[in-house]
Formats: structure tokens, sequence, C-alpha cells
């Protein structure tokens, strides 16, 4: 079947019975307000209203940030990993395929740390909150423990640590455990240092701390002794405009007695004095007195040290630069745990030394930006590291990896789509590159070949050219922006100015342009495109001319603007630029009214395309609040809505605002929101309709913000960066779970209604044509064993989803199958029905006695032409097609009733005087039967293939010809209509020999019977 003629689509329906909710059909909506706690996300059931909406993951499937892997050290093929904001996989075939093990049986979301109990393997333990500080970050709520290998999770506080980077179980009892934890990231707290628990996470005692801007970045423990700990403690500090890493108490405690008691042994011999930066530390498990460190130390006096006498002199080892990039950001070592001799680091890459940390060679793996390594404490060979690409498994020392394209983990920042059909999703992926994915796949599935690179890079916005989406210009960081054309594979750099300033500092560069900055398309003028740093600028000859059109519209404090990284490592990528243009937009409404947000706290609004602007910054908001997006109205030039937060000063409040009167005036629009949010949208055709993505997911308004709730249903816990309207469907850009889309993504008629109480009897829908007539009936009755928030989305065919609330049904616009025969094998045609002709229909649904109709229009597949005379003219000749199948089916029905009568006469008259008689005239019409059968159809073919001996006769001729005629969206060829014609006589012909054996040779037989007393072989007869 062609994926053109199943593509044929039309608009869905909402039906209510007795009384609707007010839905707009095939919005995706969801769960009720919840409270501020994030485990509500997971224990609130759904809104009965919205429970029959789904989201549908499109991928891709490409891993993204992982700093937390595992394995078991029992089971050679299982392993964990936790993605950053992408919550818990698990794999039980070295990493072939993983299963995300966390989602709807806890609310993990950031994975910081995991660690699988030696002792007890069914022991898995959770640190939430990634510690590796990006830009991008997401934190996490404490910790969790799962006792049977990651099933079901349980919550066992440490909530306000936030970011936790290891977690050590004691090798040889589940319910010792020690867990590092830096604590917030953008501002000072207690809940940060080592904590311990020696009764599995039910309590937990804080036992080294330092100060409340000093966390514990990384635990080792001696695995012969468990009552020795090495920690490193690291003092980091986030800001809206970078981040300060380093100094301070910086530094490294040892404890001999299970963490009761430390010593600061940052001091020891050989080791550079303070102030230090990160430090990475590893014991040695074939020599426990042999420790390694990585440390970050100023004026390159940093490398890999190592010690001989557990920690109290220390030797500079290797001082290579390649350990020491980054080292905020890196800075892991780990022991081989059978050779003292041999260690691994990791940075921008993963390096092993067998000499004692003299030489390093390189191993390679599937991605760079190496983060964390697990190696089987018995057997060196088998290792999972997790890196920028996801997490990845080795059995051979790391000559070897498995992939990481199974992990739908990418974190993306924006999304937009294209208009084509059907349309695809566009993003940048952290770490990797853009996208171009699919949104649907004819083929049934979105695989490797359904994606591909656009330019840009990991950060940036993404425009697809209107009305020519082989063009598409993409963004990252430094002002990089290309223009990438699918015909030729040529991307054309177009950067508003030079786009390389590594090592420069936001203060020293001419343009300002942030990580992800704006790139978009007018929505008047297909080659108007404007770009943002301070300024807006705007070209309209694709890039090759550039003309500022603003003033910088930010609040560019000096003090906002210097270096970052430091004290100890400046980290000058261009990822912190402040003082941006974070977000823009053209109202749809009216052109020239242009809306400009700042990442430093202002929003600004242009009437006139640029000319002049005013300050339109909501009245009470505080210094230096991202902007985050800005998303004016799609039918008031004066209305627009804003998604701000200020998460980075350590305020986790939601900010969302909408004005009426062109930023004059703003008002706040939260309620119902538990998190801060990241950005806002509105339905394109239903004014009021509202979605907000936040920290811990999706909500929707249906009274333009005056009150929200909740819209996971089956989304997985993630960020939800930004979010897109296409048509009826609705997007979202997680960071961490990758794309998914709410929507009907099976073509045909998706049904939504809803019954105000679960109906005790039958519910029947009805499909009618034009003319009134029945197209399709289907019927449902309330199943108990149903699940309350299952989702039908199986197209025709498939049960009437029947409950209180909304239920889904999709009519796949078929009508019905044709017969099949038994237990004969269909060769190489179809039996299902033809898809119906674009035009008029109506959906009737009765329920109880009480019926509504409401109509519905199929319309065509865009891509397809064909005149709709064509398209009649092939469905008509598939309903002959389908009738003809039918007489068939029912005439070898008549045959095998006939044949089991005889059959049953015979064996009934054995050993009575007329037996001979009996059965010599039976067999006699058996074999004419016979002939007549074979002639129809195959009865010999029963698997596939044995058609090769058994050669097929008008059934499977007719199948085929079913399926000729529906290879796509086009009228009967005149062969196939001689080819129907032809087997149309055929049919005829041994229908009427039927119908001869059964008027003439059959009533014969009959009265042959009745002169002996046996009652009569025939249609109604009894068989005995």
């Amino acid at each position: 079947m062609s994926s053109v003629t199943t593509a044929r689509a039309l608009t869905s329906l909402l039906l209510a019975v007795p009384s609707a909710v007010s839905l707009p059909a095939q919005k995706p909506k969801r769960s009720p307000v919840h409270s501020d706690s994030i485990r509500a996300l997971a224990a609130t059931p759904s809104d009965p209203a919205l429970r029959a909406l789904h989201w549908r993951l499109v991928g891709p499937f490409r891993g993204g940030r992982v700093v937390a892997v595992a394995g078991d050290p029992v089971h050679p093929l299982i392993f964990y990993f936790g993605a950053v904001d992408g919550g818990v996989w698990k794999t039980t075939n070295g990493g072939e395929t993983w299963r995300n093990v966390s989602d709807g049986t806890s609310d993990i979301a950031s994975v910081g740390a995991i660690a699988v109990a030696r002792s007890d393997p069914n022991v898995v333990y959770v640190g939430a909150g990634e510690a590796d500080w990006r830009e991008d970050l997401t934190h996490g709520d404490g910790m969790w423990r799962s006792t049977d290998g990651g099933e079901t999770w349980h919550h066992l506080g440490l909530d306000d640590t936030r970011h936790i980077a290891v977690v050590r179980v004691d090798p040889t009892n589940p319910d010792i455990v020690y867990v590092a934890a830096m604590g917030h990231a953008f501002g000072p707290n207690a809940a940060r240092g080592v904590f311990r628990s020696s009764d599995g996470g039910k309590s937990w005692m804080k036992v080294l701390f330092v100060d409340d801007s000093t966390g514990a970045i990384d635990l080792a423990l001696d695995p012969s002794n468990a009552r020795i700990l090495y920690a490193a403690l690291w003092k980091n500090q986030r800001f809206p405009w970078g981040f300060a890493a380093g100094g301070g108490r910086s530094g490294r405690w040892k404890s001999t007695d299970g963490g009761d008691t430390w010593t600061d042994i940052t001091g020891s011999h050989g080791l550079p004095p303070r102030p230090l930066g990160r430090i990475g530390v590893t014991v040695s498990p074939a020599n426990p007195s042999r420790l390694w460190a990585s440390v970050e130390a100023p004026d390159s006096t940093g490398g890999i040290f190592r010690s001989d006498d557990a920690g109290k002199s220390w030797e500079r080892v290797n001082a290579d630069q390649r350990f020491m990039i980054r080292p905020w950001y890196f800075s892991f070592v780990t022991a081989d745990p059978t050779d003292e001799n041999t260690v691994y680091a990791l940075n921008l890459g993963t390096w092993r030394s067998v000499d004692g940390g003299g030489t390093f060679s390189r191993i390679r793996v599937p991605h760079g930006d190496c983060h964390v390594l697990w190696i089987d404490p018995g057997n060196p060979k088998r290792m999972i590291e997790g890196n920028d690409g996801g997490g990845t498994v080795s059995f051979d020392g790391g000559e070897t990896w498995s992939t990481l394209y199974n992990q739908p983990t990418a974190q993306f920042y924006h999304v937009i789509t294209d208009d084509q059909f059907p349309y695809r999703i566009y993003g940048a992926q952290q770490d990797n590159t853009t996208v171009s994915i699919a949104s649907r796949s004819d083929e049934g599935a979105i695989t490797l070949r359904d994606w591909y690179d656009v330019g840009g890079g990991e950060s940036g916005y993404i425009a697809p050219q209107p009305g020519d989406p082989s063009v598409v210009f993409a963004g990252t960081y430094m002002g990089t922006l290309t223009r990438f054309d699918y015909r030729t594979k040529q991307e054309r750099d177009v950067s508003v100015w030079l786009n390389n300033y590594d090592g420069h500092a936001a203060a020293d560069v001419p343009y300002r342009f942030q990580w992800t900055f704006p790139i978009v398309f007018s929505p008047h003028d297909r080659n108007t495109l404007y770009a943002t740093a301070q300024k807006v600028f705007r070209t309209t000859d694709g890039g090759t001319h550039w003309q500022a059109i603003s003033p910088d519209l930010t609040l560019h404090d000096p003090a906002t603007l210097g270096p970052v990284g430091g004290p100890i490592t400046r980290d000058m990528t261009g990822t912190e630029w402040y003082a941006t243009v974070f977000t823009f937009a053209e109202s749809p409404v009216k052109a020239g009214v242009l809306w400009a947000g700042s990442d430093d706290g202002l929003v600004h609004v242009s009437a006139d395309g640029g000319t002049t602007w005013q300050d339109a910054t909501p009245k009470g908001l505080g210094k230096f609040t991202r902007m985050s997006i800005i998303e004016p109205s799609h039918v008031d030039a004066a209305v627009a809505y804003l998604a701000a937060n200020r998460y980075q000063q350590d305020d986790f409040a939601p900010y969302l605002y909408k004005t009426a009167d062109y930023g004059k005036t703003w008002v706040k629009i939260t309620t119902g929101i538990p998190a801060y949010t990241r950005a806002i949208r509105e339905d394109p055709t239903r004014r009021g309709l509202l979605f907000a993505g936040t920290e811990m997911g999706i909500y929707v308004s249906f009274d333009d913000g005056a009150r929200w709730q909740s819209l996971q249903l089956n989304l997985p816990r993630s960020s939800v960066r930004d979010i897109a309207v296409h048509g009826s469907d609705l997007i979202v850009a997680t960071h961490g779970r990758a794309f998914w889309v709410g929507d009907n993504p099976m073509p045909g008629a998706a049904v939504t209604y809803w019954l105000k109480d679960r109906p005790a009897g039958e519910v029947t829908l009805t499909l009618l044509d034009s003319a009134g007539t029945v197209v399709r009936t289907f019927t449902g009755k309330a199943d108990s064993s149903a699940r309350d928030d299952s989702a039908t989305y199986a197209p025709s065919d498939s049960a009437v989803p029947v409950r209180a609330g909304t239920n889904r049904f999709v009519w796949n616009l078929r009508g019905p199958d044709a017969k099949k025969a038994k237990d004969i094998v269909i060769d190489e045609g179809m039996v299902e029905g033809p898809v119906v002709p674009p035009g008029r229909y109506a959906v009737k649904l009765t329920v109880g006695g009480q019926s509504l109709t409401q109509p519905l229009t199929v319309v065509n597949d865009p891509r397809v032409t064909t005149p709709l005379a064509d398209l009649a003219a092939q469905y008509a000749l598939t309903l002959r097609i389908h009738d003809r199948i039918d007489s068939l089916v029912a005439g070898l029905d008549r045959v095998q009733q006939a044949e089991t009568q005889l059959a049953s006469w015979t064996e009934w008259t054995k050993g009575r005087q007329e037996a001979a008689r009996i059965k010599a005239q039976a067999d006699s019409l058996k074999g004419r039967l016979e002939a007549v059968r074979g002639r129809l159809s195959e009865p010999h073919a029963h698997a596939d293939e044995s058609t090769l001996h058994w050669p097929i006769q008008i059934y499977n001729q007719l199948l085929t010809l079913n399926a000729m005629v529906q290879s796509a969206d086009a009228a009967p060829t005149s062969q196939e209509l001689e080819a129907f014609a032809e087997l149309s006589g055929r049919l005829d012909k041994e229908l009427a020999t039927l119908k001869t054996i059964e008027s003439d040779d059959l009533a014969a037989f009959n009265r042959m019977l009745h002169d002996l007393n046996v009652p009569a072989v025939g249609a109604g007869g009894d068989q005995r």
C-alpha cells in the first residue's frame, strides 16, 4: 500500500454526550493543577477531560550529556546511565538497547550520580542534579533508591542539595552510602558537602561541611577498608553572566573512621598550595595506598598527581595540558581495579596510562567531552563511560564501544517547524549538531534516515526559509550563522560579524551574541530575517548584507561583562556572553511591530520596524531577569506574552506575563505553575489557549493565562525549553528527552468525544457519506480492565473506547475490509478496504439511545494532485473488487458447508445397506465441489510462499488486483480494468458452476436421501 494513499487526512472532531467540556479538537491538554511538590506530578491522575490526549516521541535517538554511569557487578550485560535531564536508563544486553526505568515510578529527571551496591546489585542509588555546571544545567531533588534493579524507586530526601556529584556505597553493606553534594548552583546554601546514611537513606548525617558556598565534587572510598574515604571540596557558584570556580577552601579531605572525623590534607607534601580549583580523586583497588588526583591549580601547577602513601605525600606525574582543559567541566580520574599502575583520565577525550601516570595514550570513544568512567571491579575490560553523547559500553577495555544512537536523550533549546507536508521539526542539540527531523514517517517509524544536520551548531535557533524548506538558517555561539541548502548540501557562513573570539570577555567583542541567539523570519515577508546580539540585525538578501535596526537594547552593566570561570581557570567560550537580546519576535498581526527581550532584564517594543524603540519592561521585575520567550499574539497586535526566569539568581519562581497595550502595563499570569518558566506560546487559531514550558514540564491555560494546569500526560519529566504549534499539533523541545509531539500521526479521522459517565451499554460510531449511506460502523463496551489513562491511537477496527471523560477513536478512512478466506495464505495482495475519496462525511455517536452527528471533511494529501474524478473511479473499482472477493469467499463457504454435510452423512450411514451408494454419490459430488474450490482459491496453500508450489487462483488474483488499484492515489489503469473484467468473468463462471451443482447434483443427492428417509443436505440442512 503506498504511503500517499494512506496519507489522506481530515479535520478531527469533538463530540460530547451529554455535554462537552470546552476543548479544541486535537490540541493536547493535560492534568489538573498540582501542588508545588515536584512528586505531585507523578502521583496526580490526569484530568478526565484530557486523558485521551497523548504525546508521541519523535526523537532523534541520539544521546545527550551523561555524567552518571554504573554497571551491575554480578550480571555482565546490565548497566545504568543517568541523563542530565533524561532520567535513569538501563540495559540488559550490554548497550544494544536501553530502557528508561525512572519514568512513571519517580520524578527523577536530572541525574548527577548512580551507584550499584556491590554486595546486592538489586540496590541502586541515584543522586539527582548534575554537578558539571554548564549554563544549561537542570537541578535535582536529592537522593533516590531502588531495591529491585531500577523497576521501582523511593525518594530518600536531601532535596535541597540540588546537585549531587558522587554516590559511593559500602562494598559489604548496601545500606551504608555516602553522598558528595554540591548544593545550589546559583547561591549559597547549607545542604552541601558529604552526607552519610547507615540505614539505606532513611536518615542522613552531614559528616563534612566547610561553608555554604563550597560543596563536595568527588568522593573516593578505599575498597579494602570502607571506613577510609577521600573527599574533594570545591567552591563554585554560577551567576546569570557566568561563574566563579575555585578558590576559598577548595581542597582535599580524608577520613579513616567512616566519615565521623575528617582531616584537611590539601597541604600534603607535593600538592600545589591553595587557591585550588576542581579536584578529582581515585583509589587503586589493586593497592589502596596508591591514589591519583587531577588537580586544578594556578599558573600551570596543576596536573595528574599520585600518592603512594595514602595521601601523606604526592608527586605530580603528568603536567600535560590536555588534562587541564576546562577543569571545571571534567577532572575525573578512575583507577584500574587490578593493576596499580593503570589509571584513566577524562577530559575532552579519554586517556589511559599503564605506567603509573607518566605517559598516557588516547582511547577512542564514540563522542568527546568525557565525564565519568565505571570499571567492573572484577573485570577491567568491562566498563561504561558517560560523555556528552550519552552512555557507552565496552567489553574489551575500550577497543570498541556500544552505540550512542539508541538513546532519545537529546537536549534541545528551541523548536520550529517548516511549511512542507509532512512538516519537519528543527532544533539544535546540545553537545552535538542541529537536527531537521521528519515529524512523522510514511514507513511507520522515524529512523536515522529521517533526520540530518542543517548547519549552525549545538546551541542556536533555526529558521527554515518560508516557502522553500530546503534552505535553512541556523546559529550557534559567538554569532555563527549559516545558510544551508539541502539540494546542494552546501553550508554558507552568513554570520553578522567575525564569529570567533575565543578567550575574549563579553566587554571585549563588538557584538555580544548569546549562546542561543534568536534567528527569526518575518511572518510578513519571507525574505526578511532577523538576528540579535545586543542589537537587532536584519537582512533581506539571505545574509549577504546585515543592517542594525536598533541601539543596544540591554542593561549592559559593566560588572556583568568581564571574564568568567576564575579565579583559577578562565573559560571564555562565548557561552557566558551576557547583556544580549535573548528573545525576539515580530507581530504576526501587524508588520513592523517588533518585540525584544534581553537576558539582563529589559523588554523593548518598536511599532515602526525598528526605527524607534520604547522600554516595555514589566514593572517590579527584578534586575538581571532573563526574558526567555516573547510571544506576540496571533489575534491582536497590542497583545504579547512573556516567559521570564530568575533561576540564575537562585529564585525558582515562575514569571509569566501578558500585556494588552504594547507593553505599557503587564499582568502576571502564573496561577497553577509550580516551576520556573522557559517558554510561552499562544495557539494561532484559538484565542486564550496558551501553553507554557517550565523546568518541570508543560502546562496549558484555556482562559488566557488566568489558570494553568499540567499538560504532562505521558510526556516524561524533563525541562521544556520551547514549544511550537503546527496546525493542530503541539511540539515540545525537551532538554533531555528529545522532541515530542502531541498529535494524531496516523492518517485518518481522530474522533474525540466526551462522556459524562461511563455508560453501561454499547457505544456506536457510525461513519456516513454525503448521501447518508453508512460507510463504517464501530462499537465498544465499557471495559473495567482498560487503563484509565490509556489512549486509543490504533486506526480502524480498534475498540471504541468507553470511559468517563474524553475518549478518542481513529478511523483510518477505509471502507470495510473484504472477507478473508479461511486458512488460505494471502500471497501478494490485500483485503483492506479502500480509502474513501475526499469529500464531506459525517460521524454519528450513539450512546444509550442518544445520538449526536458532526460533519467532517476528508482532504487529500497536499503532495497529491490527482483529480477528484480519478479518486472516485479508484474507489468505485475497489468497491467492485471487494464485492467480488466477498462473493468468492461466500462461494467457498458454500462449498465447505456442502462438503462438511456430505462427509457427515457418509459417516452416519456407515453400516447401512445403502452406505456404499451414498458414499459413491457423495464422493462424486465432493470431487466436483473440490474442482470448483480449486479454481476459485488455493485450498492447499496455508503458509507464506507455499503458492510457489500451489499456483494462485481467482481469490489471490483478486487480492492482488485490490492492492494494485490501491497502490497510489490514481485512477485505475486500463489494464487493471481489463484484469477486473477477466477475473470477474471467470468468477461468474465458477459461481454458476457451483450453483448448477447445488441446484442439480445436490438436489439429486437430496432426493436420494429423501427416498432413503435421510434428512436433506443443503442450505439450512442439519449437520449430523
